[in-house]
């Protein structure tokens, strides 16, 4: 039985698929089996290259300062460190779950990454709305896998405020 899902939610796409396909403009881009694909994977897909990468890349040599927002497990974060070819990265890893937060930290003990990673407990949502505070150095990249999908617009805004200033 085949069955059609269409979404960008790229957690969901793998919990309950068996294999993928990507589209862009109209076009098959690939098919790929879940278990070979990761959400970096079909993140680079869907848009045509990697933006690790592209912003690694821009920056001449130095460091990439990146932090995930609501990190939750930081697969992505994982997938780029794991390529031997890899930029030289400093992620924080933003979470309010401290299981998560620990479930990362052991996740980067054994890939022996723990240099090029922090991690911060701190509520997303409060840090928006200027009721937690966390000092946050000029990054390269700040995003978040699926976070936005969960808040109102107006939490979106004040939290695009939040890591501009």
């Amino acid at each position: 039985m085949t069955v059609l899902f269409i979404s960008h939610k790229l957690r969901e796409v793998r919990a309950i698929s068996d294999t993928v396909t990507v589209m862009r403009a109209g076009t098959r881009v690939g098919t790929v089996p879940t278990a070979d694909a990761t959400e970096r994977s079909l993140a680079a897909m869907m848009v045509g290259r990697d933006l690790t990468l592209d912003v690694a890349r821009a920056n001449d040599g130095r460091p990439t300062r990146i932090t995930s927002l609501a990190c939750g497990p930081a697969r992505e974060l994982f997938d780029v460190l794991d390529d031997d070819d890899h930029p030289e990265l400093r992620a924080t890893c933003v979470d309010s779950d401290n299981e998560a937060l620990t479930y990362t930290q052991n996740i980067a003990h054994r890939a022996g990454v723990t240099d090029n990673i922090s991690w911060v407990q701190a509520n997303v949502v409060r840090l928006a709305l200027g009721r937690e505070t966390m000092q946050l150095r000029n990054q390269d990249l700040v995003y978040s896998v699926g976070l936005i999908d969960y808040l109102r617009d107006d939490l979106v805004v004040k939290l695009l405020d939040w890591i501009y200033d």
